[in-house]
């Protein structure tokens, strides 16, 4: 995962190279030095493009943890803005309600002028028509930084994009499997769940309710609930077939994990809140000391320092457990800038393309040239 720090670099130059700039509505702290970190005199051609542009730069945020990266992201944007001479309104967006905000905007043709993304939500809007390629953008932030991964290349320029690239990727990331050791010691548990059915076993022989819950995992509908995806996954159940054409979840793989699901769900493993967890429900579920077992990021970790600091510290184990048979990769996805025009541009500006990983509006070349990023 790329530090949190290096992200913020990558955001300077994409909002200096016109793409999308997702924020909060938090206030800002522009005097923070890391948020103005490389920010120098704009080149003529830079400030001019600035000059000319039109209206208000909003950014859309998916909603993160802790609060301070939100914060530190919003007062980034705002220094670059306030740098240009450019007015920036930075939102923050929940991301259970990301799509839906972002459907009802398409539809009033009131999109931000960017925002930030997951992986699979560009992909629906670039081959919507939402978003707009950023060749030499991409291009540019992978010079500033010694060249893309081989893997988030690849991601970034899939075939379904038709050889376009429609974002700029500021980080990926892979769960791992939080544990409260302390806990798990207690009933003779030294080492993490090895698979799923581990994991299940540790947990009914652990949790405590309704004080402790041993599976702190979201059965909502948020992001977070995509876990369950790649726990069919470990069990050999699949979605589609490699052609990703036809429907293969249908099987007796699956069959067996939802067996084991509902199992564990009847069992009374997940707390009972978890089927309307928002964003954050793993999270404070696990800092609240009510769950045994999260997959995260590590981002709960990193809140754990400052705002919990009496609580045991997890043992985060590298990859999620496998399922019962068959084992499984870590889960990475990766998260881009996604600028979208939300009005039709200026006569001034090419018109939006509409395809995958698209980002803003075709902005004038002099803003996508390597000269533009504030290093």
């Amino acid at each position: 995962m790329m530090r949190h720090f290096k992200k913020m670099q990558a955001l300077g130059s994409l909002a200096a190279l016109a793409l999308v700039a997702a924020g909060c509505s938090a206030p800002a702290n522009t005097k923070d030095d890391v948020a103005t970190e490389g920010l120098g005199t704009p080149s003529a051609a830079v400030a001019q493009a600035a000059k000319d542009f039109k209206g208000p730069f909003t950014y859309w945020i998916g909603l993160t943890f802790p609060e301070s990266s939100n914060d530190l992201e919003a007062a980034r944007i705002k220094a670059w803005g306030d740098n240009l001479g450019i007015k920036t309104e930075v939102v923050k967006v929940n991301q259970n309600e990301v799509v839906q905000q972002a459907s009802g905007a398409i539809e009033a043709k009131s999109l931000p002028s960017a925002m930030t993304v997951p992986y699979d939500l560009m992909s629906t809007m670039a081959t919507g028509g939402q978003l707009s390629p950023v060749p030499d953008a991409y291009a540019a932030v992978g010079q500033a930084h010694q060249g893309w991964l081989k893997s988030i290349d690849a991601a970034t320029k899939a075939k379904s994009f038709g050889g376009k690239v429609y974002g700029v990727p500021f980080g990926f990331f892979g769960n791992v499997l939080f544990s409260r050791a302390d806990l798990l010691k207690e009933k003779g548990f030294n080492a993490p769940p090895r698979t799923w059915g581990e994991l299940l076993a540790q947990s009914k022989a652990t949790q405590n309710p309704p004080k402790t819950y041993g599976m702190g995992f979201a059965r909502s509908n948020v992001l977070d609930g995509n876990l369950t995806t790649s726990m069919m996954q470990s069990f050999g159940g699949r979605v589609a077939d490699d052609a990703g054409r036809k429907c293969t979840i249908d099987s007796p793989q699956t069959a067996s994990f939802l067996k084991w699901i509902k199992g564990a769900f009847d069992a009374g493993q997940f707390p009972p809140s978890a089927v309307t967890w928002d964003g954050a429900g793993d999270n404070n579920s696990y800092t609240s000391g009510q769950s045994l077992f999260i997959v995260n990021t590590g981002s709960v970790y990193q809140s754990m320092k400052k705002d919990d600091p009496d609580l045991p510290r997890p043992v985060p184990t590298r990859p999620s457990p496998p399922g019962l048979p068959a084992r499984w990769p870590r889960w990475i996805r990766a998260t881009v800038w996604s600028p979208r025009a939300p009005r039709r541009p200026a006569k001034s500006w090419p018109r939006t393309s509409s395809r995958p990983w698209r980002t803003t509006p075709t902005w004038p070349a002099s803003w996508r040239t390597p000269r533009t990023a504030p290093y």
